[in-house]
């Protein structure tokens, strides 16, 4: 079957190839630590140019005399040090303090509330878990910063996490329709505070969230006109395969005029933001999104150490509110769960482009409008009959396959219609041997006769792959499947591992069944369909059918399980219906002599095939009007 030749050529692609994707590895992890020290660099810029702005701010002119910091009394702690007096100015009397934590909680939420800094210390996911089954937290205080920095009088820079906020209200919980607030105040005595305001509903993932700064009129320098929000979080790994996990987690915003970007999803970025109505800290299946009616705008930047796997990605954002004469108010809301599509849909302001339902790629983008009004909504209905996700996914498949029934039917009996003029095609190579312009032409003319379009072949195979490519970008973003068993996979969104070993070049350090069952399928369906007929001038691409499956294996071993599983069920599907077409529905004897008839009729060119042999012919006269040519 194979020559020596042949041989040697598969040889040297299989090399070729794995030396492409050490260098493409290799090259990736150079760029990444370049990227990585230039936003580092920038960083530091960044709080340099903060600390020289605030310094240069003047003190507000009050008409008294500058006096020595007088230590005040504080409520926990009796007299509060001149140190913290010199430091934080009217908010020393919450300098010192003990932290406490506050809970409030729904159906779905679960919020701790520190008292220190009046921030989130934890957001439990109640209905999720983590893929080694404990509980899901979506921020935990280590690595989650949420803080107001802004100047006061003295050129002093006061940072809310510093300062211990009282609250006058208890903890809660709530469920169904009511819903509860709780707040946090930071003062700075005489009627002068800042308040974090907490609301929540019951069986919502919304939290409402109102931050106001009353009567500072006298503390924040009349030349203030913003507070500045640090918001930081490192995303811990929450999914089975975090290489996956960071490939779809990413830093997403909406412009004003409704568009929404991210920055680069396998790159360290950075980017200034303008008129912004939210900005989502993303991962794969889960996010927080700050909502902001009245828009704001900042700084923000996403990183991650490719080496470092001990977290997902980091992000990182600086914005800015405005305020008046110390006085502002902070309307937010604050999204605190999954990434479901109809769930983010449902709230009407954008969210749900958060999830990728096709490619970046300006060409693939309309593969999302097969996801938006097509599989969604099948896989919706189906939801609706069974819980079993496996089994949604094969009557999608089996749904998917019928409707395609024309398509392929017409695939088949075109590989038929070639395989019955393969002896005269071989003739007309034979007879013109080395002329391939000539060979074409009459090759035209042949299918001219019998009323075949060359491309006839292809129609049906490119206009599946927009199905192919919708489903290939739906399971992974798709919070469904995730967890979600079947059969020997214990999660449809990630890999079905039934070997593990030591990583082998890259990140190869294991083997999923129903990856090698799709690569099995793929071969044996290549095997059984017939093959085009000009493939035969082109070894290589002769046995492309049964050795590109077997590269895709190294492609598709890491991917969900879900979509490897699904690409088995369309190769099986593809071999049962192309064995039905051929054994009830093409009769190759008839077809043979419906051919026969055509060639004895006076073919009538159509506009495409006449328009194709004008080309060969101006081919061939160019040929043969070249210099040395008899």
């Amino acid at each position: 079957m194979f020559d020596r030749n042949t041989i040697i050529g598969l040889v040297l692609s299989a090399v070729l190839f794995m030396a492409f994707i050490y260098y493409s590895q290799s090259t990736s992890n150079k760029r990444l630590a370049e990227e990585q020290k230039a936003m580092q660099e920038r960083e530091m810029d960044s709080i340099r140019n903060y600390a020289h702005k605030a310094a240069s701010i003047p003190p507000a002119n009050t008409g008294a005399a500058s006096t020595a910091p007088v230590a005040v009394k504080s409520a926990d702690s009796g007299v509060v040090p001149n140190a913290a007096v010199d430091k934080y100015g009217p908010f020393s009397v919450a300098a010192a303090g003990k932290e406490q934590l506050t809970t409030i909680e729904n159906e779905v939420l679960k919020l701790v509330i520190s008292n220190k800094g009046g921030k989130v210390h934890s957001i439990e996911l109640k209905k999720y878990k983590k893929f080694d089954k404990t509980p899901l937290y979506l921020a935990l205080d280590r690595d989650f910063r949420f803080t107001y920095q802004f100047p006061i009088n003295d050129n002093k820079i006061i940072s809310t996490e510093e300062l211990y906020f009282t609250s006058p209200d208890k903890g809660f919980t709530i469920s169904g329709d009511a819903s509860n607030s709780i707040s946090f105040i930071l003062p700075a005595g005489d009627g002068k505070y800042i308040e974090q305001k907490y609301t929540l509903h019951g069986n919502s993932y919304l939290v409402g969230y109102q931050t106001r700064f009353v009567n500072l009129a006298s503390v924040i320098p009349m030349s203030i006109n913003s507070v500045n929000l640090k918001w930081a979080q490192t995303c811990r790994q929450e999914e089975k395969n975090i290489t996956q996990e960071r490939r779809y987690s990413g830093l997403y915003y909406q412009y004003k005029n409704g568009d929404v970007e991210h920055l680069g999803l396998s790159k360290n970025e950075d980017k200034e933001l303008t008129s912004t109505n939210w900005l989502c800290f993303k991962q794969q299946f889960f996010n927080i999104t700050l909502l902001n009616k009245n828009g704001f705008t900042g700084n923000v930047k996403s990183y991650f150490d490719v080496k470092d796997l001990a977290y997902n990605k980091q992000y990182g954002a600086e914005l800015y509110f405005p305020i008046q004469n110390g006085n502002g108010s902070i309307d937010c809301d604050i999204y605190m769960g999954p990434n479901d599509y109809t769930a983010l849909k449902k709230l009407d302001n954008g969210m749900e482009q958060i999830i990728p339902l096709a490619s970046d790629f300006p060409v693939l983008k309309y593969i999302g409008l097969v996801n938006k009004f097509v599989i969604i909504p099948v896989f919706n209905l189906l939801k609706q009959v069974t819980t079993n996700y496996g089994i949604i996914i094969f009557i999608l498949a089996l749904l998917v396959r019928i409707v395609l029934t024309p398509l392929t039917y017409n695939s088949y009996k075109y590989s038929a219609i070639m395989q019955l003029l393969k002896p005269e095609l071989d003739e007309l190579k034979l007879k013109y041997k080395d002329d391939q312009q000539k060979i074409g032409t009459e090759q035209m003319k042949l299918y001219q006769k019998v009323g075949v379009n060359p491309l006839s072949g292809c129609i049906p195979v490119l206009l599946q792959m927009p199905i192919l490519l919708a489903m290939y970008n739906f399971f992974p973003a798709s919070i469904e499947l995730r967890q979600s068993a079947f059969l020997w996979a214990n999660d449809l969104s990630s890999y079905d591992a039934i070997l593990t070993f030591p990583a082998l070049f890259g990140s190869f350090d294991h083997v999923s069944l129903f990856t090698v069952l799709m690569t099995i399928t793929s071969i044996a369906n290549a095997f059984i369909t017939p093959q085009m007929n000009s493939q035969d001038n082109n070894p290589t691409m002769k046995y492309m059918p049964y050795i590109f499956p077997f590269m895709l294996f190294f492609v598709f071993n890491s991917f969900p399980a879900a979509l490897t599983y699904y690409y088995l069920l369309f190769n099986l599907m593809s071999m049962a219906q192309q064995f039905i077409i051929k054994k009830f529905f093409i009769d190759e004897k008839k077809l043979h002599q419906e051919l026969k008839d055509r060639k004895n009729k006076e073919p009538k060119k159509s506009g495409w095939m006449a328009r194709l042999e004008n080309m060969q012919k101006e081919q061939q006269a160019k040929i043969n009007t070249k210099p040395g040519k008899k």
